[in-house]
């Protein structure tokens, strides 16, 4: 599990998209992403790599999304 952050003077600069891009193609297996449902930046930079929405879950009122990049969401990889 790893959790990201980028300092103020490089949001909006493409770093986090590149930094994932990097991270997915180097991966030997599908990746699980998960991020706040109120969280736009790491949403649109997830869904710019081509992460798959599988899921949303409310936990006692924080919303999450669950992503998988790397393989298609229908390739039998499990839900959990």
């Amino acid at each position: 599990m790893s959790g990201t952050a980028s300092a103020p003077s490089a949001r909006g600069r493409g770093v986090a998209t590149w930094a994932l891009r990097e991270v997915v193609s180097r991966a030997a297996r599908p990746i699980r992403a998960v991020c706040l449902d109120d969280n736009a930046a790491s949403i649109a930079t997830l869904e710019k790599v081509g992460a798959v929405l599988e899921r949303k879950e409310d936990h006692s009122g924080v919303v999450v999304r669950c992503y998988v990049l790397g393989q298609s969401s229908d390739s039998g990889f499990p839900n959990a």
